[in-house]
């Protein structure tokens, strides 16, 4: 086999298939009891939940492919660099989320799963796990939804959020005296590197992020402009839930 010839468009398709450029998401972990991407709509019946979540994902770039009672189906390109190299060639990709409403008295509770289907040349299809726990998680909360109780938030606050684009994290948003702010990191900035370690994906960012103990510093490797910088950021917790 000719490996070159193989490997130079899955790597060229891992660049190009990436995250939405309009997502951001934020360096700490949320995590739900369930551990699933979820959000209660208070005192909200379930057509209107439905029709929140529906927009949100039209709002987002999903196309709804189904909209029955009690549930909203989303499509997605969201696939990560890993799927994108072990699949077959010529193979196609569909990312599907799926959101489940169900009513809980006066509230509705709203929960989410993913999956990416892979189909070959001839037209056999596998499943894998999907990769928009965040992004679903954070389409929720942006149609009026709310975290459940319990929720908690880990790991560190850079007080930055992005998107990651051939293997950057492009930070899109600085929050005013967050510790990237005081740190000297900028909206426009490419992190490219941390203490000294690429990444490959977002989660991978986060997980190299949260791994530093709070009040230690974070060490990135910026491109920003013509300039590659080295910014240190004070690793922070996420005090106080949104």
């Amino acid at each position: 086999m000719d490996w070159k010839a193989y490997l130079i468009p899955q790597i060229i398709a891992a660049f190009l298939i990436q995250p939405n450029a309009a997502h951001a998401r934020e360096s700490y972990e949320i995590r739900t009891p369930s551990g699933a991407a979820e959000a209660i709509f208070r005192n909200t019946e379930a057509r209107a939940a439905q029709a929140k979540v529906a927009s949100a994902c039209l709002d987002r770039g999903w196309p709804v492919t189904s909209n029955t009672e009690g549930m909203v189906i989303c499509n997605h390109s969201n696939i990560d660099a890993t799927t994108v190299l072990l699949a077959p060639r010529s193979a196609s990709f569909q990312g599907i989320a799926r959101f489940v409403i169900v009513p809980i008295g006066n509230d509705v509770r709203v929960q989410s799963s993913d999956d990416i289907e892979v189909t070959n040349a001839f037209g056999q299809t596998k499943t894998y796990a999907g990769t928009v726990h965040d992004e679903a998680q954070d389409l929720l909360i942006a149609a009026g939804g709310t975290f459940p109780q319990g929720t908690k938030f880990e790991g560190n606050d850079l007080g930055i959020s992005g998107h990651f684009y051939g293997y950057r994290f492009i930070v899109t948003d600085v929050a005013p005296d967050g510790a990237g702010e005081i740190g000297g990191i900028r909206e426009g900035d490419k992190i490219r590197k941390i203490d000294g370690h690429s990444f490959d994906d977002l989660w991978w960012f986060r997980h190299k992020v949260n791994a530093i103990a709070h009040g230690n510093s974070i060490h990135f490797d910026v491109i920003r402009g013509k300039e590659r910088l080295k910014i240190d950021v004070l690793a922070k917790p996420k005090l106080i839930a949104d």
